[in-house]
């Protein structure tokens, strides 16, 4: 592998315009060029970094050591596969894929082909996340309840569960460290195109619990965590990247020589949070197992696992029907399947 990697941008919406952007200002990264099936569109990004632009992915793939794919959800394993076949390395946007058979087809070929897989769960590396081992410590978590909002078809070729809460099954898993061994959700569809409205139930192993909402139809933007432990809730916002933890007050004290008794005040702290972009640093720590030859901080597998609670959370759903049309039947507890 070369001291400066050359890095390539598959799908220039959005997401990928930034991925363009970062990686052109990353050391031992030079970005190489960019693609997208709209062709003014490929030619108006790579205009501003002065690099070539190509309708064909494959055509960037014979030119790059690192790629970047932030094209739809559905397209995903295609694009993926072409990029590790060829012996690129590659970070796939959230979701890995649309299936669990499709991201598991990604896993095993970039293990095949000796590649590095990374999945673009950004907010594992949000500032204000990336604090919270520290302020976990060593104490057990009881319960986390996660809640992501945003406004009206953000993305339609996926429903909510693999857009929105997909993050939130990503975070909470990789917390608690386990996989959970029950899985019960409810769904409402709005718009005819999906369900854009959900509520998800888990239960893992050690018996911490899980509540995830997601819901696409709200005129703002909502993406929180709250988290339970013995004498202590700590409440994450990412969007602000705001970390505050309430500690429970003390116990009972004597004052003087009454009866009386009085408790301590509950203790309110306020966690320093860097200011830093997260998308530089997943690509930055993307660009670092390259290079050291290490395993990605989200790996592949970090990746189908969240895709396989996804699923199954849908088929809860798919289950019982959208809420509104008919009463839900009771749910029967889901047998954990998902890879470690």
């Amino acid at each position: 592998m070369t001291a400066e990697l050359r890095a390539g941008v598959i799908g220039v919406g959005a997401m990928g315009q930034n991925h363009a952007r970062v990686l052109s200002q990353l050391r031992r990264v030079r970005l190489a060029g960019v693609a997208d099936v709209d062709e003014s569109r490929a030619n108006a990004i790579a205009a501003v970094y002065g690099v070539p632009a190509h309708t064909d992915f494959r055509e960037l793939l014979k030119e790059v050591d690192i790629a970047t794919i932030a094209t739809p959800t559905v397209t995903h394993c295609d694009v993926g596969s072409a990029a590790l076949n060829a012996g690129v390395h590659a970070l796939v946007e959230k979701p890995l894929a649309s299936t669990p058979e499709e991201a598991q087809q990604l896993c095993g070929l970039a293990e095949t082909n000796g590649v590095k897989l990374q999945v673009g769960h950004i907010e594992r590396f949000n500032p204000a996340f990336r604090e919270l081992p520290t302020v976990l410590g060593d104490s057990r978590t009881t319960a986390l309840s996660a809640r992501r909002l945003s406004p009206v078809l953000r993305v339609t070729d996926v429903d909510v569960v693999l857009d929105l809460m997909v993050h939130d099954l990503d975070i909470i898993c990789s917390l608690v460290g386990d996989v959970p061994t029950y899985v019960d959700a409810v769904g409402v569809s709005t718009n005819g195109v999906g369900t854009d409205h959900a509520v998800a139930h888990l239960v893992f192993p050690d018996g911490t619990l899980g509540q995830l909402t997601a819901i696409r139809i709200t005129a703002h933007r909502v993406r929180t965590l709250d988290i339970v432990q013995k004498g202590a809730h700590i409440e994450l916002d990412y969007l602000s990247r705001r970390v505050v933890v309430h500690r429970q007050q003390g116990p009972a004290s004597p004052w003087d020589d009454h009866d009386v008794s009085h408790r301590e005040g509950g203790v309110l702290e306020k966690v320093f949070v860097p200011d830093v972009e997260p998308l530089q640093l997943e690509l930055e720590s993307f660009v670092g197992c390259v290079l050291g030859d290490t395993e990605p901080e989200v790996s592949g597998q970090d990746g189908l696992r969240a895709v396989e609670l996804a699923h199954a959370i849908r088929q809860s759903i798919d289950e019982k029907g959208c809420l509104g049309s008919r009463s839900p039947n009771p749910a029967a507890p889901w047998t954990a399947q998902c890879s470690t």
